[in-house]
């Protein structure tokens, strides 16, 4: 059975796609879902983010699938590694996970990445600060990065 579990948050909603009582995506605010999935704003996802946004949880702790290839799912991991409040590059990433001229590729990873927030692509930035892509939109991409700053003391 199909569940979206939505999670109001200061930038918009998040939605968790529950497949069999397993998230298998996670959708920024406004990208579309469809109204075919039973709707239960009830489960663990929704009170992880509030807390995540609040201050009072710093990783997610959910039943989750990450599809993919191996290449993707060694990036994932190795964004999994980056501590909350801290940010690495894409070469960082690529390094940590094992491909250290695939840069490109990790950037491509990080867009295609079904769990935002839960595997925390936001931390990835570009090694001259400059503004790159975030499937979220820059904003939002700030804004988790200020509220990770912001708790990262405490």
């Amino acid at each position: 059975m199909r569940i979206a579990c939505r999670a109001k948050t200061a930038v918009g909603v998040f939605t968790a796609i529950y497949e069999d009582g397993v998230i298998t995506r996670v959708l920024f605010p406004g990208e579309p879902f469809s109204a075919a999935h039973a709707a239960d704003d009830t489960l663990p996802f929704a009170e992880q983010v509030t807390a995540y946004f609040e201050g009072r949880r710093k990783s997610f702790s959910l039943p989750v699938i990450i599809p993919g290839t191996r290449f993707s799912k060694d990036v994932y991991a190795a964004t999994l590694r980056i501590p909350y409040g801290r940010t690495a590059t894409y070469s960082d990433v690529a390094i940590a996970a094992g491909y250290p001229r695939a840069m490109r590729a990790v950037g491509n990873a990080m867009r295609a990445n079904p769990l935002p927030l839960i595997i925390p692509c936001h931390r990835v930035v570009h090694k001259s600060n400059r503004k790159c892509a975030y499937r979220g939109g820059i904003p939002v991409k700030h804004y988790l990065l200020s509220v990770e700053k912001k708790y990262s003391a405490t």
